[in-house]
């Protein structure tokens, strides 16, 4: 039952009219009507008792998909106001969704009935909603005779101009652009309209249109969907990307302790794997979006550092550790790459943001330097205001994340003893038996040693950071300064990697706000002092009963054997005396000059610098050698290389932006000059006198030329784009480019890419949003074009030699072998790529889902083609017409958990699935790459024979043939069927961050579904049985007599009888690849926030404590050395560090 409320309209031909009351029931009508006129000047009076306060108190709701009745019901109880409406005209069956906190009754009123043909108007302590009214053709004439101009500055959240905020009239014609000033202007619109105010990385603005609507003040966005995301020459929001681009921020990098930025990616970003070579510094790092392009040439993302193009791979060179980028260098037919990642040279701390542009429009733009991805750094910025100074400082440790399960004392020696007394019938009269330190007593076989706890300990890690930054409107600064030191983690070694960095950034603004510059600089200067010995694979190989390191008095400790020399090298000789020393210089510089010509046209000129520096040397002292190597007449040596990648470039650009009916419209033209030079030059130094001089080139009694390399690099090109956003609802994108390289022939200089992308927001179509109010935000968007690849090297299309420089020359001079044959017709490799997405926004965007397909086709090859012998070359490099495709799937899911009072929960969870295989390529059969690639198989695939087992009578592994019968001796050439694809099935991230008051705790977990090749065999490819250690898994497995029932084959000192073939064999079978699949706990960061109250007297503007961890733990069932290092160096560390960042 619903009660009435009888109101007096003294209009209407009737004394009273029944009003429906929400909220109210319907009986006893007579009683309350004596009642209201008995007591109708008590409450008159009591009424004007009520504080207004009351009738003012705040709205909170978060309600989904309910009656809109329900909801004026709880507006009534938290307001005390009554709520009327028409009961003819009020729809019974809406429902909406609303999210409120602290609102005002009209802001309340207007989100509920945003997006309904329903308006209200307050009197009093009463709210009458009803209908909207149409207007007649008078009524019409009136109102068009009443618009007015609507005029107002638009600021930012710190009282700034906004230049190019987009305000548009809501469900109507009309759209503009603020100056330079942040004024805008906007005609004929009706009085009382809405207008809405949007601009990139902040809340969207709705206010009544009024001649002067005044200073509009915007806050920083509050939804991820509009938060600045930096994509190619300029910026968006993901709301109103047509592209598939990923970003992190600067909070999700200084939670990591971490040297490489591009490891701040791992996890977080779909679509993208980043694998850590090794876990020393500077290690190499090698990155792959969207799966692998190029069939053998090279497959690294274009890496651009505030607009500035920047070098992916680091000179030849001895102190890096790992392969950076490209493919696996331990794979059949692929090249492998450079040791180290230019990247380790700047600073994360530096970084502001990091975008992963993956599909044609967002990559189209970049032409022929795009195939594989782009990735735009962006580095920090001052912002305006009094001068605040940063400080950060971390100081922790690392260790090795996991060990591997080694054969004990007992274990080891039964397995020697097997090999060398009863596979291989050896006697101790044999001549074998004087190299058998373990088992003929010149090692102590009771003492027992575990090699990964006595070479492998903690590291330091110690890094600290300060900036000062401030200014004003027009000009705002800021300067930075960084250390960074982190020691090995190997004992008996004082070496260490030490970074200190510089960077500053300008920004100026003429007062007429037409003229800006922007000058930043990055400088990094590095000293590592590198292990000559990778002690984490030593410590896998020694015997557990090799001798002691040290003698008692402190000396190396090289355990003569009955002949007098040394019965083994001393794994920590060369760390502890040798040195392996680099250092690199790297800066990158830009400057960026913007003129306003006109309103909305703008022109600048990007100039940017940058140098790569690398100087090393590496000594072989005598104090390293052992006794005997020094009597035999060994003398010191010394290695020198110094290299250097330096470049410019130069763009000039014109662009306009006008708003355009209901749209905005932005083109953009301009044009790329830039030159890159490289110059290596590395010796060989020999025949010293003593150690002491061997920094000194000079005093060398040998020099011979290792490398000499000189390039130039030269590229031009031209690009333009267009882009229209009609209404923030219909978005287009066009993009073009011709290129120009150095790098290709005079038949192909130049080379045409475009791309194109679309996107349709509808929900912001009205049956949506009538027909979903649970639905805040949807997107479908696609793309489509073509891209360029030119990573073959420099000079590749000439005639090149290489000089051959012999003990005795011919004549004295050093002669020129032939290196590969001309072609002027080679060129670029082209990638054409597919892209749609759709992207959901639900209950306020707390939830947002998106999901990508992909396809992307790359053709044009560029291979090498082996050549006969008789054509005096051994290759030529060529386009061959090889198709490679990469297509899959990326998901994102972001949500809001829980958000309530000071308590929030938010999770990010990511996963994208990869398909890479050979779809075309004629007569492949007949080319030398036909046992290397298959059609319809991935390009990064081993081919394996088909493991059959142990042969119980022979004790040898046994294959399956390409006829299917079983062999001991498979043919490498014929009998490899089995093809195996090594690139991870699918891959992802899942994090998780919590907040209560000043705390926060980040979790963050990646994991991968993948194989490897694996240690089941023969650990670091050491055959079982020699005097090397294996996993305990091997113990008591391996064929004997006694045991012929086994999983392994019988072991060997000699390798005779067909044991070494066998174990080559399974290295290159089916069975020793593996499921390396892992989950891991990548990052955990636990931080506190102290109160800015308590900090005022002491003058301190911000202070926070935080622990951070990486890479705590690994669940995983490979057994090989690490799942995601793979299996030849040690696994990224295990990080633990703790610190402050503090604000003055």
């Amino acid at each position: 039952m619903e009660r009435v409320r009888i109101l007096l309209e003294p209009n209407t031909k009737q004394m009273y009219q029944l009003i429906q009351v929400i909220g109210r029931p319907k009986r006893l009508y007579h009683k309350i009507w004596l009642i209201m006129r008995l007591t109708t000047v008590l409450l008159i009076a009591c009424l004007m008792q009520v504080s207004a306060a009351g009738l003012a108190q705040k709205i909170t709701l978060n309600v989904r998909n309910i009656p809109l009745t329900s909801v004026l019901k709880e507006i009534r109880k938290q307001s005390g106001y009554d709520v009327f409406s028409d009961g003819k005209d009020f729809p019974k069956n809406q429902k909406v969704s609303v999210v409120l906190k602290e609102a005002s009754i009209e802001e309340a009123l207007d989100q509920i009935l945003k997006g309904l043909n329903l308006t209200y108007k307050i009197e009093g302590n009463t709210i009458a909603v009803k209908q909207k009214e149409s207007r007649n053709i008078l009524e019409k004439i009136i109102a068009q005779l009443q618009r007015i101009d609507v005029s107002g500055k638009v600021l930012d959240e710190k009282g700034q101009p906004v230049p190019g905020a987009t305000i548009r009239v809501k469900d109507g014609k009309g759209a503009t652009i603020t100056d330079e000033r942040g004024n805008f202007t906007i005609k004929n619109v009706d009085e009382g309209a809405t207008i809405v105010i949007t601009f990139i990385g902040y809340d969207e603005r709705e206010l009544k249109a009024t001649s002067n609507i005044g200073t509009v003040k915007l806050n920083l966005a509050t939804s991820k969907l509009d938060e600045v995301l930096v994509q190619a020459y300029g910026r968006t929001s993901q709301r109103l990307s047509t592209g598939n681009i990923s970003s992190i921020t600067t909070k999700q990098i200084e939670n990591k302790p971490i040297v490489n930025p591009l490891l701040a990616l791992q996890g977080e970003v779909a679509g993208i794997a980043v694998n850590q070579a090794s876990g020393y510094a500077n290690s190499g790092i090698r990155i792959q979006i969207q799966g692998i392009n190029s069939m053998t040439k090279g497959v690294d993302p274009l890496f651009v550092i505030d607009g500035m193009p920047f070098t992916s791979q680091l000179p030849t060179n001895v102190t890096g550790s790992g392969f950076s980028g490209g493919k696996d260098p331990n794979l059949a037919g692929i090249f492998p790459t450079t040791m180290g990642n230019p990247l380790n040279f700047l600073n994360p701390q530096d970084i502001e943001s990091i975008s992963v542009l993956k599909d044609a429009d967002a990559t189209a733009i970049y032409g022929s330097r795009g195939s594989n991805g782009v990735i735009l750094i962006t580095t920090k910025k001052g912002k305006p205001g009094d001068s605040k100074v940063n400080l950060n400082l971390q100081q922790g440790v690392m260790k090795a994340g996991r060990f591997q399960q080694l054969m004990n004392r007992d274990q080891y020696l039964q397995m020697r003893k097997d090999a060398y007394f009863k596979t291989d019938g050896l006697l101790t009269s044999s001549p074998q038996w004087a190299s058998a330190y373990d088992l003929n007593g010149v090692w102590d076989s009771n003492r027992y040693t575990d090699w990964q706890r006595e070479l492998l300990g903690t590291a330091q890690y110690s890094d600290f950071s300060a900036s000062l930054e401030g200014g004003n409107e027009f000009d705002v600064y800021r300067v930075g300064a960084a250390f960074h030191r982190q020691s090995t983690i190997f004992n008996y070694t004082d070496a260490s990697d030490r970074k200190g960095s510089l960077s500053f950034n300008l920004n100026h603004m003429s007062k007429n706000r037409k003229f800006k510059a922007t000058l930043s600089s990055q400088y990094q200067l590095d000293f590592n002092e590198a292990p000559i010995v990778d002690l984490g694979v030593l410590a896998l190989q020694l015997s557990p009963v090799a001798p002691a390191l040290l003698n008692p008095d402190g000396t190396l400790n090289w355990q003569p054997g009955p002949s007098g020399n040394s019965s083994w090298t001393n794994p920590i000789a060369s760390n502890k005396y040798a040195k392996n020393n680099g250092k690199t210089s790297n800066l990158i510089t830009s400057l960026n000059l913007s003129y306003e010509i006109l309103d909305g046209l703008n022109f600048s000129s990007f100039f940017g610098y940058s140098n790569l520096q690398l100087n090393e040397f590496q000594t072989s002292p005598l104090k390293a050698m052992s006794p005997d190597a020094v009597r035999a007449g060994n003398k010191p040596s010394s290695f020198f290389n110094n290299s250097s990648i330096y470049g410019w470039q130069v763009e000039p650009q014109l662009r306009y932006t006008s708003n355009f009916s209901k749209g905005v419209l932005d083109v953009q033209l301009g044009t790329t000059f830039q030159t890159k030079y490289a110059n290596q030059q590395a010796i060989n130094a020999s025949n010293y006198a003593n150690d002491l001089l061997l920094e000194s080139m000079s005093a060398a009694g040998n020099l011979s030329r290792s490398t000499s390399d000189i390039s130039e690099y030269k590229y031009n090109g031209v690009f333009s784009r267009i882009a229209y956003n009609w209404d923030n609802k219909y978005l287009i994108n066009l993009s073009a480019r011709r290129d120009g390289s150095s790098r290709f022939g005079a038949n192909n200089l130049f080379h045409n890419f475009w791309g194109t992308g679309a996107a349709w927001i509808f929900s912001e179509e009205k049956l949506v949003k009538s027909g979903l109010p649970w639905l805040s935000f949807g997107k479908v968007k696609a793309s489509y074009g073509t891209t360029g690849n030119d990573q073959i090297g420099d000079y590749k299309y000439l005639n090149l030699y290489s000089p051959n420089n012999y003990e005795v020359n011919y004549q004295g001079q050093v002669g020129l072998a032939p290196e590969g044959l001309p072609n002027p017709n080679l060129q670029w490799e082209e990638t054409r790529k597919f892209s749609s997405g759709l992207n959901l926004g639900v209950f306020k965007d707390r939830i947002l889902f998106d999901v990508t397909y992909y396809i992307n086709r790359s053709s044009n090859q560029l291979l090498s083609y082996v050549l006969p012998i008789i054509t005096g070359g051994n290759f030529i490099n060529a386009n061959l017409p090889a198709t490679v495709q990469n297509s899959g799937w990326e998901f994102n899911l972001r949500s809001i958990n829980i958000k309530e009072g000071n308590f929030s929960w938010s999770s990010n969870f990511n996963i994208s699935f990869n398909r890479n295989k050979l779809i075309s390529f004629p007569d492949i059969e007949k080319s030398s790459y036909a046992t290397t690639f298959a059609i319809g198989k991935s390009t990064y695939s081993l081919n394996a024979f088909q493991y059959a087992g142990v042969n119980s009578q022979t004790g040898l592994y046994q294959f399956y043939n390409a006829a299917g019968n079983l062999t001991s001796t498979p043919d490498f050439s014929k009998d490899r069927t089995q093809n195996i694809d090594l690139l991870p099935k699918f891959l992802g991230g899942f994090k998780n961050s919590f907040t209560y008051r000043g705390f926060q705790l980040d979790i963050l977990f990646s994991f991968a579904k993948q194989r490897l090749p694996n240690n089941t065999f023969a650990l670091a490819s050491r055959r079982p049985g020699r005097l090397f250690n294996q996993l305990a898994s091997i113990s008591g497995n391996y064929w004997t007599n006694s045991n012929q029932i086994a999983s392994l084959q019988k072991v060997s000192v000699t390798g005779g009888g067909g044991v070494a073939d066998g174990y080559s064999n399974i290295l290159s079978s089916d069975a020793s690849i593996s499921d390396a699949s892992f989950i891991r706990l990548k990052n955990l960061g636990l931080s506190y926030s102290i109160v800015p109250n308590l900090l005022e007297k002491a003058r301190i503007k911000d202070l926070r404590l935080f622990a951070n961890a990486q890479n705590l733990f690994t669940i995983t069932k490979y057994n090989g050395i690490d799942p995601e290092s793979g299996n030849s160096n040690l696994g990224p560390l295990r990080t633990i560090v703790f610190g402050f960042q503090l604000g003055l």
